[in-house]
Parts: C-alpha cells; structure tokens; sequence
C-alpha cells in the first residue's frame, strides 16, 4: 500500500463519496459528509481504512488531502445548481492541519471556486484537538469563518471538561452512543447528552442512526441532524444528484399538498 500511494494522486485513482445528512426539525439535506475511496490498480475500490492510516505515516495524506479539498469545492459548484443551499463537510487529519499555512490555503481553494468559506466545513477528531498545537490553527480556522466540527465524538476518551474550552461550532456524536434499537433508558441518555451540548451553543449531530427507530430516537432526543445508513448510504456524485433532486420534488410535492 505504501509503495502504491505515491503518485496515486497524480494518477487520479482517488474519487469521493457523499452522506447526507439530515436535519431532525425539518427532514431537509443542509450537509454531506465527503468521504474518500481508492480505486486501485489491482485490489478494486478501497474505503478509507485501508489505505489512510499509511498515508498518514508516510506524509502522502497532505497531497491526498489538498485534492479532496479541491475536488469537493468543485463538485459543491455543480451540487448547488440543484441544492443552492447544500454545504460539504471534509474530515482533515492531524498531520494535514499542522502543516503551515494550512488555513489560508484551505480557505484559498474554496474562495477559487467562488464559494463562501462556510460552505465547506471541516470536521476534526478528537485526536487532532488533543495536540495542542492544532488550537491556534483550529483558532485561525474559526477566525476565516470556518466551521468546525468534533468529530467522533465518544468513541475514544471524551472530556467534557475538555470540550468547553474548544474553539468549535459543532460536535458529531459517534455511532457508538447511539443503538440500533434505543430503550427509554437509552433515549434519556442521549436526551440528557443533546440539552448539554446544546448549553454550549453547539449544533449536535448523531451518526449511526441505521434505522427507523434509531432516527425517531435522535429527532426525540432533540439532536440537529442525523447521519447514517437509514438515512441514507454513502453515494457517488451521480447518485447524490439524483437524491438531491428527488427529495426536492418530494418537498415540492408535500408544499403544495398543505397549499390546496
């Protein structure tokens, strides 16, 4: 895998993939999370846990990084001729955020393709925030009008005390806290986490939401948006299209039947 990295790039063997995201209090997409795949010369599309942990080790994450950044901004263009409002949310790593500069040239490739600075929203893991020289770039991000997001949150050593000092304006809850089959005591729980969340002032997203239950569990619980495969799965730019679309006519559909 190390040795294929190098140049995959330039060779254009990576593409994206998008999840929507949902928001509980109207059922509208305002976010798609992008997600990266290989396809590889000989082993086939790839997902992330393949090949990202070595691209980290090995420093071919930054140029792997700065074409998803560029890619996404480009495809936002062609997504927001059917969803004017639809923003992307891009994971950035450690190794990738530490590099100098890095804010300016993030907000540099969204600006090229003539995008506000918030339409691209980066979500961030607790492992970068633990590294304190992230803050002061995290800090810059913020300044330039970027949105920032924890993410994963509870899947490692989560601090609240922690989080109040961080400089962010989200937090995605992992799939970890969120059952597939949510009891009452599980729905008290997460009722509890989302009114603590909230009384910082942060919009709370919930990934793992896989199924009926659990999205009725998430809208009850009061979270923002929700994320997984009941909602929907991850999809090519093609098919995102089309769902965008399909759900805008289903909007229209559903306006027009209250209007009679």
């Amino acid at each position: 895998v190390a040795l294929d990295l190098r140049g995959a790039v330039a060779r254009g063997e990576f593409e994206l993939a998008f999840q929507p995201m949902v928001r509980l209090d109207d059922g509208c997409v305002g976010v798609a999370e992008v997600l990266l795949r290989w396809r590889h010369p000989t082993r086939g599309l790839l997902a992330p846990g393949a090949f990202l942990d070595e691209a980290e080790r090995n420093g071919e994450i930054v140029a792997i990084g700065s074409w998803v950044v560029e890619e996404a901004a480009q495809r936002l263009v062609e997504l927001r001729r059917i969803h004017p409002e639809l923003r992307l949310a891009v994971n950035v790593s450690r190794r990738e955020i530490l590099q100098p500069g890095f804010p300016e040239r993030y907000c540099s490739a969204i600006a090229r393709a003539g995008l506000p600075i918030a339409a691209l929203p980066l979500e961030i893991t607790e492992r970068v925030f633990a590294d304190d020289a992230a803050l002061p770039v995290v800090a810059e991000l913020r300044r330039r009008d970027v949105r920032v997001v924890l993410d994963d949150f509870g899947a490692a050593h989560s601090s609240l005390p922690v989080l109040v000092g961080l400089n962010i304006g989200g937090i995605k809850i992992d799939r970890a806290l969120m059952p597939v089959e949510p009891t009452a005591d599980d729905l008290a729980f997460l009722t509890a986490l989302a009114s603590m969340l909230h009384a910082r002032g942060w919009r709370v997203i919930v990934e793992g939401v896989e199924n009926d239950a659990a999205l009725a569990a998430a809208r009850a619980a009061g979270f923002d948006e929700a994320q997984g495969y009941g909602i929907a799965r991850p999809m090519p730019l093609a098919a995102l299209e089309a769902y965008l679309r399909e759900r805008a006519a289903l909007s229209f559909e559903q306006h027009e039947a209250h209007a009679v």
